[in-house]
């Protein structure tokens, strides 16, 4: 009866990601951002609704990530239900690093996924996005964190 209730947990935005796993998760992004000029954001659906990519891209201008300064924001997007994510990146940042590097970090997250290993997939999705901004967007004099570092969710 546990299983099915951590299960069931699992498939909602705000229970998705223990509160241990939500700051690792969290903690990942602030220590690459301390690095780089660049913004990355997690967010949680449920059922996103349109094709993945397409809620993913929604979202990503509906949090603001296609305004930094820089077109320099990477947003991780998870459906927890399907256990399923798109990443995507601003154009400064797609430009440099090119599709296959998303497709790469698609994977490696999804590999963990499949492992139940939510928090750890992240964590090292991140480190993947974090080591290309902070190679391709050195912080800036005046750097200042545009956005939150907190993950969002679907209500």
């Amino acid at each position: 009866m546990q299983r099915l209730a951590r299960r069931l947990a699992r498939e909602r935005p705000d229970t998705f990601l223990s509160d241990d796993e939500e700051r690792q998760v969290v903690a990942a992004i602030a220590d690459f951002e301390k690095s780089t000029s660049g913004e990355i954001r997690v967010h949680l659906t449920q059922g996103a609704g349109l094709p993945l990519l397409a809620a993913a891209e929604e979202t990503f201008v509906s949090l603001g990530m296609n305004a930094t300064k820089r077109s320099n924001g990477v947003l991780f997007f998870v459906d927890v239900r399907s256990r399923e994510l798109a990443v995507v990146g601003d154009r400064g940042i797609h430009e440099a690093v090119g599709e296959r590097f998303w497709e790469a970090i698609v994977g490696h997250v999804r590999d963990a996924f499949r492992h139940r290993d939510y928090s750890r997939g992240l964590v090292e999705g991140i480190r993947m996005a974090g080591n290309a901004l902070v190679e391709h967007f050195p912080p800036l004099p005046d750097d200042a964190n545009e956005l939150p570092d907190a993950i969002s969710r679907d209500e």
